[in-house]
């Protein structure tokens, strides 16, 4: 810290320093008058230019010097100085005894729902005072670590700080570093520079989510050291429901838990469209019934005959793994007792890997509505149990009603966070976890079960889980290929109003390295602009969002792809074990 306690930093003496940032600090002082403020000390020098205004000020300043609501603690004054040969900016704001929600949160574990409801409602408000402005201004950085309590005896109120992300709607925001926040809290139209005030929306729906049950839904990812690859995983749980734990908590109910599936949508366009929204569903207790609650305890998904939807005739390509899949499996499932005469059976599992956003799920799924049998759809969170080998028993049943409904057919999203190494965990109990599933993988085709699990990691699942007899085939999906890229365009524009001249080839050749999920969010935004301006989907409204927004793979995380799947490719060969690898 530049300044120590005591001293002067212009008019103001410091009381105490508070905090260091990446960009300035943070000191409690006093004025001449004896009153306490806060003050930020801000190095202009470790911003980047479009963090600065015209005036050389910091955005911060501009924004907060604008802003007067009972819940944004009050702008007091600003100067910019010379301290050490560097360009500095100072922020004066009013002083508030306060504490953050995290602290809270902390020595609490969660909190009640009306002390929930009472903090969102009073953010709601100051948001709603934001977006309304001249020029909207959105905050970007909603934490708990953000928002204070008020312990001056002033009544319940909290109080919405750190506007150091904050961007007026009208600027360009594509510049904002989302490393700087909580990667669980950013809202995923953020990470392809796409500026709404629904961003802030998604912040208050998982901060909600924090309060009520004390973590973020995806907290578990965290312990991924690679922090590309976990904002790809993220970033394809962002796309899925989200889940709720099971628990009884006074006043929790389905109408707030479809507040906040709301108001976390992945397409901001699903999500309440303005904060007074929000507030209104607090007092109207309604939410539309095709907002779905899904909880650990009954999230199971199911069905005694897989025919809703067309099998593989909703899948592009992969003929060689279609293929395989009716010789081997599919065939011998529709005609058992031939089979028998013969003495062969079904293969135990196969598990599809590759990079996120690839189809890997929806192959899977896509696979259990050819077959025609009965199948589960299962998560990591599906098989959870607070009690000592709660898990174990939910395994065990599994497989026992699959074999009792046989053919049957398991599918296993995420299976590495169902069968993780052994050797790298401490987790006594995750590892008899990993012992019931080898004990019921076990040749469990003979007895009509076939298991099909899909993973990003499959590095991270224990060897003895992918041996003959268990696993029996991997099979690698890449990104989609030109051709391919190409016909998810075509899939994702037929029956939307769009100009006739759009070139596939072209837009496929721009988006090397996208996957289906990318393309389909580009295509969707398009069709967004297009219905604001009441105009057709174009070429050039498609080019400029492609230039928008990043792919969620980068060439360096395929490449790491390429040689785990040669990696596993050698192993089988000396194994001499059959592997599908397309």
């Amino acid at each position: 810290m530049l300044f120590r306690k005591n001293q002067r930093i212009f008019q103001y003496t410091v009381v105490f320093p508070l905090q260091s940032q990446n960009n300035g600090e943070i000191y409690s002082v006093r004025d001449e008058k004896g009153c306490l403020r806060i003050l930020k000390l801000i190095d202009n020098e470790k911003l980047p230019a479009s963090c600065l205004n015209e005036e050389g000020q910091p955005n911060e300043i501009a924004i907060r010097r604008q802003l007067s609501h009972p819940n944004i603690n009050c702008y007091v004054n600003s100067v910019q100085t010379i301290l050490q040969s560097r360009q500095y900016s100072i922020l004066v704001t009013d002083y508030v005894s306060a504490e953050s929600l995290m602290a809270k949160l902390n020595r609490s574990g969660h909190l009640s729902v009306f002390e929930v409801k009472k903090v969102v409602k009073s953010i709601l408000s100051a948001l709603q005072y934001m977006h309304t402005q001249k020029d909207p201004i959105i905050h970007n950085g909603i934490t708990l670590d953000n928002i204070m309590m008020d312990l001056s005896g002033a009544g319940d109120r909290c109080i919405l700080t750190d506007f150091s992300l904050s961007r007026y709607l009208s600027q360009d925001i594509c510049d904002i570093d989302v490393s700087r926040r909580n990667p669980f809290l950013v809202a995923p139209e953020l990470r392809q520079g796409i500026k709404t005030v629904q961003s802030d929306i998604y912040s208050v729906g998982l901060v909600m989510f924090q309060m009520l049950f004390g973590c973020l839904p995806w907290a578990y990812y965290e312990a991924i050291s690679d922090s590309g690859m976990r904002d790809y995983l993220l970033l394809e749980m962002q796309k899925r429901p989200l889940v709720f734990p099971d628990v009884d908590m006074f006043e929790l109910n389905d109408d707030l838990l479809k507040i906040i599936v709301k108001a976390t949508q992945f397409d901001p366009a699903l999500r309440f469209q303005s904060a007074q929204e929000l507030l209104d569903a607090f007092d109207d207790c309604h939410i539309a019934q095709d907002v779905f609650v899904n909880k650990q305890a009954h999230s199971v998904k199911q069905s005694e005959n897989a025919s809703s939807g067309k099998g593989f005739d909703d899948v592009a390509g992969m003929q060689d793994l279609k293929e395989m899949l009716y010789s081997n499996v599919i065939n011998i499932l529709k005609n058992r007792d031939r089979a028998k005469e013969y003495g062969i059976s079904i293969p135990n599992g196969m598990l599809l890997y590759g990079p996120p956003g690839c189809g890997k799920s929806f192959f899977a799924e896509k696979f259990a509505e050819e077959t025609g049998c009965f199948y589960k759809y299962v998560k990591a969170s599906d098989l959870a149990s607070v009690y000592i080998h709660g898990s174990q028993e939910k395994i065990g049943n599994l497989f026992d009603e699959a074999r009792k409904k046989s053919p049957s057919i398991l599918c296993f999203d995420e299976f590495d966070a169902l069968v993780p190494k052994r050797s790298i965990s401490n987790n006594t109990y995750q590892a008899g976890e990993v012992n019931e599933f080898l004990s019921q993988l076990n040749n469990c085709g003979k007895d009509g079960v076939f298991v099909i699990a899909t993973t990003n990691q499959p590095d991270m699942i224990d060897t003895a889980v992918l041996r003959k007899g268990r696993i029996d085939s991997m099979v690698y999906l890449p990104p989609p290929d030109a051709v391919s890229r190409q016909a998810i365009f075509q899939l994702h524009l037929k029956n939307r109003p769009s100009e006739l001249s759009i070139d596939y080839e072209k837009l496929a050749a721009m988006t090397e390295c996208y996957v289906a999920s990318d393309i389909a969010y580009i295509v969707n935004e398009a069709a967004i602009r297009a219905f604001e301006n009441k105009e057709m989907i174009s070429q050039k409204m498609l080019e400029t969002l492609i230039s928008q927004c990043k792919p969620s793979l980068s060439k360096a995380t395929l490449k790491n792809y390429e040689n785990m799947r040669r990696t596993f490719e050698n192993e089988e060969s000396s194994e001499s074990r059959i592997g599908f690898h397309l």
